[in-house]
């Protein structure tokens, strides 16, 4: 009896919770960004400009320009931070010359979101862990743009 207690009470502290989490991610944030360079959100390769970021459910990021002619939606999962950020800001990881948007974060919360890798992304990785493609690694780097919430 108590068992089924515990597990009901810890089911419904869960179900709580993830609630909680789909309404912070719906609550509206929005970020406001000028790319200086093309980029690619999954399989979609957007041109350099301005761009809104939100959520569009917890676990959904919209990447939109500003004129809304350009949109894509990704998976993204939470990341968590020990301190949070004194920026809003995106981290792109940069192999050579090509971005991928991988993390999103809003200045005074220490949970960002991580937008899932792409088939593309990984590719280059696997590329990179070639011993006879060294030199390649020297080419990754994380590149931060400061955003602001409108």
């Amino acid at each position: 009896m108590r068992k089924q207690v515990f597990v009901r009470v810890t089911l419904v502290s869960f179900l709580v919770a993830l609630a909680a989490a789909s309404i912070h991610a719906q609550s509206g944030v929005r970020i406001a960004a000028t790319m200086p360079f093309d980029f690619t959100v999954g399989g979609t390769t957007l041109r350099a400009g301005e761009y809104i970021v939100g959520a569009t459910t917890s676990e959904v990021l919209t990447i939109r320009s500003s004129d809304a002619k350009r949109a894509v939606m990704r998976l993204a999962g939470p990341i968590y931070a020990s301190r949070p950020p004194v920026e809003t800001k995106l981290i792109f990881h940069r192999y050579g010359d090509r971005y991928f948007l991988a993390e999103v974060w809003t200045a005074g919360e220490t949970t960002g979101r991580r937008v899932f890798k792409s088939s593309q992304e990984r590719a280059i990785e696997r590329e990179m862990r070639n011993p006879s493609k060294r030199e390649a690694k020297a080419r990754y780097e994380a590149v931060e743009i400061i955003g602001t919430l409108q």
